[in-house]
């Protein structure tokens, strides 16, 4: 099961897991999410990017059917990932029960994002002019 640091469980969201695991066991089991912007995911009962989320999936931890998430710098990496489980899984079970909502992102938290990013950019720019200028030598 995943969360993202701008979701929250709904209210009876580990009792509605715990049913579907229960009912469908070594099955991934795909749940309902509310965002703000497109309103309850999913649409329609496909692994489809902006139809699912990390936080409407239960995959069972079955050792070598899980695959490696792609580059964490890939905005699509948790459908790639969601999406290499079906593959090596088999088709999820749908359940309509909404387990996480999205929570609006704070103004602040967009600024410290933005501000990390450019601190990552800046440092891995520095490394590079430090090596070429010990390289030079």
């Amino acid at each position: 099961m995943f969360i993202d640091d701008d979701d929250v469980h709904t209210r009876g969201a580990f009792k509605a897991v715990r049913r579907a695991v229960a009912a469908n066991p070594n099955r991934i089991v795909v749940f309902r999410m509310k965002t703000p912007r497109m309103g309850v995911l999913w649409r329609h009962k496909t692994v489809q990017y902006k139809n699912v989320g990390t936080p409407m999936f239960v995959i069972p931890n079955n050792q070598g059917r899980i695959p490696k998430w792609v580059d964490h710098d890939v905005y699509e990496a948790d459908f790639y990932f969601l999406n290499g489980c079906v593959r090596k899984q088999g088709e999820p079970v749908w359940d309509e029960a909404v387990i996480a909502n999205v929570e609006p992102v704070p103004a602040a938290t967009k600024l410290v994002r933005r501000v990390r990013s450019n601190i990552r950019r800046v440092r891995s720019k520095a490394a590079i002019r430090t090596r070429l200028r010990k390289h030079r030598r």
